[in-house]
């Protein structure tokens, strides 16, 4: 299991439950498992339980039959007012077992969410796991 600040954190989703694929496989630090929400577009929102500088974030979704995700993903402080930090609703970039990964300007944050806008191959979106890393441990290259 891989930890990062998102690791084991509790998590919300705009998402009705889908029975195997709960909200909280997207922070579990396992790529075996992933949350499902269909339709899109849903949010999976973690709250990192303390204020800390992040610049580094990982979003891996399902890897099958060349699709591609859209989305944003947003920091808070409070879990009200947020800022966009990556801009990916026009992506056609493909899924790949390597995940999306962002390298973002430092900013300090307590909860990030992301809005999933989109999947190319079916009306559910999903994520195998949400890796948040802290500006001092970012670049790290997580276990796989």
């Amino acid at each position: 299991m891989d930890k990062t600040l998102s690791t084991g954190k509790p998590v919300t989703t705009s998402a009705a439950p889908t029975e195997g694929y709960p909200a909280g496989n997207a922070v579990d630090g396992i790529l075996d498992t992933y949350w499902d929400g269909t339709p899109y577009p849903q949010w999976l929102q973690v709250d990192l339980e303390k204020v800390a500088t992040i610049n580094e974030i990982h979003l891996h979704g399902y890897v099958a039959n060349r699709r591609y995700y859209q989305y944003t993903i947003e920091t808070s402080l409070d879990g009200e007012q947020w800022t966009t930090v990556v801009d990916e609703s026009k992506s056609m970039h493909e899924s790949t077992k390597e995940g999306y990964r962002h390298t973002v300007k430092p900013i300090r944050a307590r909860h990030v969410r992301v809005k999933m806008l989109k999947n190319s191959a079916n009306p559910g979106v999903h994520i195998r796991e949400l890796r948040v890393f802290e500006a001092d441990h970012a670049g790290s290259s997580p276990a796989e």
